[in-house]
């Protein structure tokens, strides 16, 4: 069976890689909207908005994930000693 080094990783590229892939999706498709024709003011307003709580969402995630891994280091460095 795989260490449990091998387990922190994965969990670790999971919980930032899935984000980022996320992230990239979600600006991908507001560019390629923008190129269609022009957005009045309130369509505008709404896709900033969004991008906001996305922004606002992701920074959250970020504190949870510093929070896990500070967690999970604690326990393996209590396993290993």
């Amino acid at each position: 069976m795989l260490g449990s080094g091998f387990f922190v990783i994965f969990i670790v590229l999971i919980v930032i890689g899935l984000p980022v892939l996320c992230v990239t999706f979600l600006i991908a498709f507001f560019s390629s909207r923008r190129g269609k024709g022009e957005k009045d003011k309130t369509q505008w307003n709404e896709d900033t908005c969004i991008m906001q709580e996305v922004h606002d969402d992701l920074a959250r995630m970020e504190t949870r994930i510093e929070a896990l891994e500070t967690i999970l280091m604690e326990r393996f460095g209590k396993e290993n000693k």
